[in-house]
């Protein structure tokens, strides 16, 4: 090794994935599954060429805006933040 040259490693592949913020990709219709009622949707949230898929039911504003709440809690969990707990009542 030679004086004054530094050797380092190549960033880690889970710190490169945590550098990406999740993204909301799409929302779409879908048919109601087995045994399930109502309107549904399915989602897709990306996070580089990681996907999460889901299903959500509700109207398409209710799903919109839980899908996009979903990806900011990721997001914050991504970087270290976390939102206060509310704790349920004991019982």
């Amino acid at each position: 090794m030679e004086y004054g040259v530094r050797m380092t490693q190549p960033p880690a592949a889970s710190d490169v994935v945590t550098a990406v913020e999740y993204q909301l990709q799409s929302i779409d219709p879908t048919s109601t599954p087995h045994g399930g009622e109502g309107t549904w949707f399915r989602y897709v949230i990306a996070q580089g060429s990681n996907l999460i898929t889901g299903l959500h039911a509700g109207n398409e504003a209710q799903v919109d805006s839980a899908v996009r709440e979903m990806v900011e809690r990721l997001n914050e969990r991504r970087t270290g933040k976390t939102r206060p707990r509310i704790k349920s009542p004991a019982k």
